[in-house]
């Protein structure tokens, strides 16, 4: 091969599309030469192509890419990394957490564990509020405003008047009463015919002694005849005295008495019931051609302007109780109007099933909103005013029978001793041994958290009355006691 002809040879001509001067590669021989014959080492000009040069081209590209995308990488993620490490190494060294000690009715808490713990006290103290019981209760009918109507004979009905419920009128009132009934009665027309026949014999008898004792003035006659003439007229008046009884029973007048002469045959034998006082028909047993029995009860009128109310008072409460209490009476179907009555009788009796004693009180219902046998709760005012110590309800802590509270009674080395009491409570609105009663209204109070006072909050909707264990100016616990009291429960177990 001849180096100067070559078309890659230095003594060519140049290409013209050359961007940068080839590379010079040495070869070890002459191609032309036969292996083993060593010559002189020659140069040779590489000229590179389209696809080499496209090839650098995106190496270059590929490397800046590489370096943009590594350099913003380290900038963000060690900018982290660094921050990360400078936090570390200034936080504090951890310090050993405080603990809590704890006796067999007391326990000590540090100041962090009681903001966790959200301990809040209340300052104990006395305020004036009645005494009051709780009872269960039933309104009822006025028995002593009552009647009861029956028939005075067996007979069929064969009129019957106002239907159940309507209001009739009694005696006293400028009407009349109102008619019940009507019913046709043989027994009515044998009354009413022993009351004609008494009084036919009557005239005869007051005829028979007049001219018995016209013959004994003439001597005609001995003075016994007289004596016998008078005791039949005693005898004859006595018994038409007891017809005319009979009749009345029926409801027939003195009037109608004179009436009776006069009637014949069906009229004799139909009479009428008429109401005995004025009120409601409460009940009627009794149909339209039905026979009637004078022991069954036909009507109930009832006068429901005054009603009564029941309350079962256990007998542990017995003796707290009085006549002349007040009551305050909230019937179940009308809860937002409460009425006032006072307890007018107590029962010498105790009922043996439920074991507790009836108290009485009247109720005012000429408005007509009560019924009888409706339920109510019942809050008898034992005292007027007591001073008496309330705790909300969040406050007593309860482990089976027993109550408990948690007073604070000092600190020591920055941390605060909270005393356990078992206490003794009642609701506002029960008597002794009930733990739920009325709610009571709210009121402010002020809490504090670990002795400090804070803000004023709402009073919990229901208190209760110490009864024992807390005293005025004790700083009781109300919220978070029971997280004390689990505390020194797992220290006890530990």
């Amino acid at each position: 091969m001849n180096p100067e002809t070559h078309p890659e040879s230095p003594q060519g001509s140049p290409d013209p599309h050359s961007l940068t001067k080839s590379p010079e590669v040495i070869l070890p021989f002459d191609p032309g030469e036969k292996v083993g014959h060593p010559v002189a080492q020659k140069t040779v000009e590489m000229k590179p192509t389209n696809a080499a040069k496209s090839a650098g081209w995106m190496n270059w590209i590929i490397v800046s890419v590489s370096l943009v995308v590594f350099g913003g990488g380290y900038l963000l993620f060690g900018s982290k990394l660094t921050a990360k490490l400078n936090a570390a190494e200034e936080k504090p060294p951890e310090t050993t957490p405080e603990v809590f000690k704890v006796t067999p009715d007391s326990i000590t808490v540090p100041q962090e564990a009681s903001k966790t713990l959200g301990l809040q006290t209340l300052v104990a103290t006395p305020r004036r509020v009645p005494i009051t019981l709780r009872l269960t209760g039933r309104t009822g009918l006025n028995n002593e405003q009552i009647s009861h109507v029956h028939a005075q004979f067996s007979g069929r009905v064969v009129d019957l008047g106002p239907p159940l419920g309507s209001t009739v009128n009694g005696p006293a009132n400028p009407s009349g009463p109102s008619r019940l009934l009507v019913i046709e009665s043989t027994d009515l027309a044998g009354a009413k015919g022993d009351y004609i026949k008494s009084k036919v014999q009557l005239e005869v008898d007051q005829d028979t002694l007049r001219r018995t004792d016209e013959l004994v003035k003439a001597n005609v006659l001995a003075e016994k005849f007289l004596q016998d003439a008078k005791s039949a007229v005693k005898k004859s008046q006595a018994d038409q005295d007891q017809a005319r009884q009979k009749l009345l029973i029926f409801g027939l007048k003195d009037s109608d008495l004179d009436k009776i002469t006069n009637q014949e045959g069906r009229e004799r034998m139909v009479y009428s019931i008429t109401s005995p006082r004025s009120g409601v028909v409460t009940e009627k047993n009794v149909t339209l051609g039905e026979l009637t029995d004078p022991a069954l009860n036909l009507f109930t009128i009832a006068d429901l302007s005054k009603l009564w109310v029941w309350g079962d008072v256990y007998e542990r409460d017995r003796q707290r109780v009085k006549e002349g209490q007040k009551m305050k009476v909230i019937v179940a179907s009308h809860p937002d109007d409460p009425r006032e009555c006072t307890i007018e009788w107590i029962s010498p009796v105790l009922d043996a099933t439920t074991r507790s004693i009836r108290v009485r009180g009247s109720l005012d219902n000429r408005e007509g909103r009560l019924m009888a046998d409706m339920y109510s709760t019942l809050i008898v005012t034992l005292e007027d005013q007591s001073e008496s110590i309330l705790m909300p309800t969040e406050a007593v802590i309860r482990k089976g029978d027993l109550s408990y509270a948690f007073v604070l009674t000092g600190s020591v080395d920055g941390s605060t001793l909270y005393q356990r009491r078992r206490i003794k409570v009642e609701s506002l609105g029960s008597g002794i041994g009930f733990e739920i009663g009325e709610s009571a209204t709210t009121r402010p109070m002020t809490e504090s958290v670990d002795g400090k006072n804070s803000e004023t909050h709402s009073a919990l909707p229901e208190l209760l009355r110490v009864v024992d264990g807390i005293q005025p100016g004790d700083i009781v616990v109300v919220r978070g006691g029971l997280g004390l009291i689990n505390e020194m429960e797992q220290q006890a177990a530990k």
